[in-house]
C-alpha cells in the first residue's frame, strides 16, 4: 500500500465542540444597555432586569455625588443615542435644554461668558441654538433661555427639514441654584411659591412677556415651554395664562412643585390637618360656586394637557401623583398651606391645580432627594416611566361643588 493511500485511510480526528449553555451570549456582540435576551429563563431574565435597575441607580447616584461640574460635560453625562425617531426624544431634548439654561447661569457666575461651548453642547445634538437670555429683574441672573431650531445645524447632520417632534422655539426655565450669587432671589421666589403667591415671583413677568413675544412671532403651536423645579412652576403659570386666553401650548414640567402634606404619621396631627382641610374645602367650594371667573378659567384649562414628569420619591413633586389619584376627594385639591390661608381669610392662587394633564411617573428610581429631584433622570435613555392621562370635565367639577354643598348642609345640621 502506498503512503498516499495510508494517509487517506487514516481517520481524521473530530474536533470536540464545547456545548454552550442555553443563555449564552457571545461577548463580541454588543447590545444596548436595556436589552433583555428573549432566550433567558424567567429567573435569569428577572435577575438581568434587577441588575439593570441597580446599575441605573448607581449611575444616577454617582452623577448626583459628582455635583454641578458633572452635569456640565455633555460627553460624560449626556444622552448617547439621539435620533428624531426615538420615542423619548421629546422628553430628552426638553430636559437637555433646561440643563443648558442651568449651565448658562453657572458660567455667568464664573465670569466665563453666557454662550459657552458647554451650554451649546446640550443644544446642538437637537439642532438648537441660543436665541435670547432671560434675566431676573431682582439680581440680573439668568433664569431661563430661548432656544431656536437651527436649519444650518440640521444641514450639518444631513437633516433637510424640522421634525415635527422638535418645536421651532423652546423657552427653558432653570430651577434653584444654591450659590451665593443668586441664592437670595431664588429662595425668595421659592418662598413665594410655597405660600401660593406665584404672582410675586420676580421673574414671572419677564417669562410671560418673552413667551407672548415668541408666540406672536412663531405661533403658539411652534413654541414649547420647559422647566425644572422652580422653573417648572414658572412654566406652568405661564402656560396656564396662555391656556386661559385660548392658546394651549406644549409644556414640559420636570419635578414641578406641589407642596402639601398628604400623609402624616402622627395620628393627632393627621386629624387636625384633616379638619383644617375639610373646613377650607367647604369654604373653597362655596366661594367657587359664586366665582364665575374661576369656573370659566377651569373650563378653559380643561382642554390643555401639560406634561408632568414626576418621581414618586421626590417630596417636592410627588403630590401631583396623589392629587390625580385622589380626584374624588376635593380636599386633595388644596394643600395644607392653601387650607390655612383660606381659613385666615386670604385667597391664595392655587396655580398647581389642574383639571387635565399627562403624567410621566418614575417609580423605580433611587429614593434619595438629590437624585429623585434631579433633572438628569429625565434625559436618561433607560429611565422607565409609567404614563397616565387625567381629565376632569365640567360636569365632574359641578358634581364636586354640589357634593361639598351637601357636606356643608349636613355639617351645619349636626350643630
Amino acid at each position: 500500500m502506498s503512503c498516499s493511500k495510508k494517509a487517506e485511510s487514516r481517520a481524521k480526528p473530530k474536533k470536540e465542540t464545547s456545548k454552550q449553555p442555553e443563555n449564552y451570549i457571545n461577548p463580541s456582540v454588543r447590545f444596548p444597555e436595556n436589552y433583555i435576551n428573549p432566550f433567558l429563563t424567567k429567573n435569569a431574565m428577572n435577575q438581568q432586569i434587577r441588575r439593570g435597575a441597580r446599575d441605573r441607580e448607581l449611575k444616577l447616584k454617582s452623577m448626583a455625588d459628582a455635583g454641578v461640574d458633572s452635569l456640565i460635560d455633555f460627553n460624560a453625562t449626556g444622552p448617547k443615542n439621539i435620533h428624531a425617531n426615538s420615542p423619548n426624544v421629546k422628553r430628552i431634548s426638553m430636559a437637555c435644554l433646561v440643563n443648558a439654561a442651568y449651565i448658562l447661569e453657572i458660567y455667568r457666575q464664573r465670569a466665563m461668558g453666557a454662550n459657552t461651548p458647554a451650554a451649546s453642547a446640550w443644544c446642538e445634538p437637537f439642532n438648537y441654538k441660543l436665541k435670547h437670555l432671560l434675566l431676573s429683574p431682582a439680581d440680573g441672573s439668568i433664569f431661563g433661555a430661548v432656544f431656536v431650531w437651527s436649519c444650518l445645524s440640521a444641514l450639518r447632520h444631513f437633516q433637510f427639514h424640522r421634525p415635527t417632534v422638535f418645536p421651532a422655539i423652546v423657552i427653558a426655565f432653570r430651577g434653584t441654584i444654591f450659590s451665593p450669587a443668586n441664592i437670595i432671589s431664588d429662595l425668595r421666589d421659592d418662598f413665594n411659591l410655597i405660600l401660593q403667591q406665584i404672582n410675586k415671583v420676580s421673574r414671572l413677568d419677564e417669562a410671560l412677556r418673552v413667551t407672548k413675544q415668541m408666540v406672536r412671532e412663531y405661533g403658539a403651536q411652534n413654541v414649547s415651554l420647559a422647566g425644572h423645579s422652580l422653573g417648572a412652576a414658572i412654566a406652568l403659570k405661564v402656560g396656564r395664562i396662555m391656556a386661559e386666553e385660548g392658546l394651549n401650548m406644549d409644556v414640559h414640567l420636570f419635578n414641578p412643585p406641589f407642596f402639601s402634606l398628604v400623609s402624616v404619621k402622627d395620628e393627632k396631627l393627621g386629624i387636625f390637618i384633616h379638619k383644617i382641610r375639610e373646613s377650607a374645602a367647604r369654604r373653597l367650594a362655596k366661594g367657587r360656586k359664586d366665582d364665575a371667573h374661576a369656573q370659566a378659567a377651569f373650563i378653559a384649562l380643561q382642554k390643555w394637557f401639560p406634561n408632568l414628569y414626576i418621581n414618586v420619591y421626590d417630596p417636592v413633586s410627588c403630590n401631583y401623583f396623589y392629587y390625580f389619584r385622589a380626584r374624588q376627594s376635593f380636599t386633595a385639591h388644596s394643600s395644607i398651606i392653601n387650607s390655612l390661608l383660606y381659613l385666615l381669610g386670604r385667597k391664595p392662587e392655587p396655580h398647581h391645580l389642574l383639571p387635565s394633564a399627562n403624567l410621566f411617573i418614575n417609580s423605580t428610581g433611587p429614593r434619595e432627594f438629590k437624585v429623585a429631584h434631579g433633572l438628569y433622570q429625565w434625559w436618561s435613555e433607560d429611565t422607565q416611566l409609567q404614563t397616565e392621562q387625567y381629565s376632569l370635565n365640567v360636569q365632574e367639577f359641578a358634581d364636586l361643588v354640589n357634593k361639598f354643598d351637601e357636606v356643608t348642609v349636613s355639617g351645619s345640621s349636626h350643630h
